[in-house]
């Protein structure tokens, strides 16, 4: 775990002070999407998850560490950005993300090294899944530019929860009922574990070999809730870490587009009544982000989501309560799991791994768009 000296932090500040004033504060921007202004709250942010995670490794599984194999992946991306667009980021601003990288790669290296010791044969479906987010390599080639263009305003005001559900509770149901998902949650594992199996693609025309069933649920899936995110999830592995297409190139795009366009609508419905279901927004945020849909990344919904990060660093499904539990490293901590299902739970129930671990990969998303923003501008002054 690292610790950032007091000189470099005001450093830090410095930079992102000046960043702000060189490039404007955008604070009132009506596309209502993150600027330099909102860069060192993003950072420390990581900074802070990081440093919860390094006190409770144990709690790292493969759904946790999915979110941070994402967060370094983009992260990485943005240093990239120095040397593929007309952008420059300040020294010191490189400095605080190659330590975050540094920290956060001895997170996922200490996961790798406890799924290596683990010779439970009942975890060789989950470990030929997790090899879909080893691959940084790869990931980095396919990651697409963050477009805050894509969707139409006609796409962002189709068919919303409300019109679907009579009440937020019924929705919130409707969202939890994972036993009328499709696809079910064992489904989607089934077809990411098909997916897995692909070997490594160099031409996205190229077709993924998957399951009948995997097919139908992309074509004929719950429009709504996790059942959409996890469709969305599998078409997104398989371009990202396997380099092929499971329909074709240009359906996949299509259908990617479908599916956030929902997305969109449900998020904003999420939004406007209280972020009951962080965990669900983020997931929207993350992924659709990720399928190159930059309007995901709203500056409005970030800000309230951090109102979900605890002074331990970590995410809760909830606010915080005013009495937070303190983190202290327990003398017995829990044993490890490769996959903990449905119970991400830590420090009792005030953070959940799930919820830190969106959050995490959102923010990173967040970091890269501001830098691809600023490389978008430069160019722009080089073109006169």
């Amino acid at each position: 775990m690292f610790q950032l000296h007091s000189v470099v932090t005001s450093t830090l500040l410095i930079v992102f002070f000046s960043i702000v004033i060189i490039n404007g504060n955008n604070k009132n921007d009506p596309t209502d999407l993150p600027s330099t202004s909102d860069l060192g709250i993003y950072l420390n942010a990581l900074k802070d998850i990081f440093s919860f995670c390094s006190k409770h490794k144990q709690d790292l599984d493969m759904n946790f560490v999915f979110g941070l194999f994402i967060a370094n992946v983009n992260l990485k991306k943005t240093l990239h950005l120095d040397k593929e667009l007309y952008t420059t980021i300040p020294q010191p601003v490189q400095y605080f993300i190659k330590l975050l990288l540094k920290e956060n790669e001895d997170l996922i290296n200490f996961f790798k090294n406890m799924v290596q010791q683990n010779h439970d044969p009942r975890e060789d479906s989950n470990k030929m899944i997790i090899t879909l987010f080893s691959n940084e390599t790869q990931w980095l080639k396919q990651l697409r530019k963050l477009d805050s263009t894509l969707l139409t305003k006609e796409e962002m005001w189709i068919l919303q929860p409300k019109q679907m559900f009579s009440t937020l509770n019924e929705y919130k149901q409707g969202v939890s009922n994972m036993e009328q998902w499709t696809p079910h949650p064992r489904i989607s594992d089934m077809c990411l574990e098909i997916l897995a199996k692909n070997k490594m693609h160099y031409s996205p025309h190229s077709k993924c070999k998957v399951y009948e069933n995997c097919y139908h649920i992309l074509i004929n899936g719950t429009n709504f809730g996790y059942a959409l995110t996890h469709r969305l999830l599998f078409l997104l592995n398989a371009r990202l870490s396997r380099g092929c297409s499971i329909f074709s190139y240009r359906d996949d795009k299509e259908l990617s587009r479908v599916l956030c366009t929902t997305a969109f609508s449900e998020a904003k419905y999420i939004a406007r009544n209280n972020y009951k279901v962080v965990d669900l927004i983020l997931e929207q945020m993350c992924l659709c982000s990720l399928a190159g849909f930059g309007q995901f990344l709203k500056r409005s919904w970030l800000s309230d989501i951090l109102d979900f990060q605890n002074e331990n660093g970590c995410f809760g499904q909830h606010l915080p309560a005013p009495t937070a539990i303190t983190d202290t490293l327990s003398r017995h901590p829990r044993a490890w799991k490769l996959a903990k299902h449905r119970d991400h739970r830590i420090l009792g129930g005030q953070c959940d791994g799930h919820v830190t671990s969106v959050a995490a990969a959102t923010l990173a998303l967040a970091v890269r768009y501001i830098f691809e923003i600023e490389a978008e501008r430069n160019s722009k002054r080089f073109e006169y």
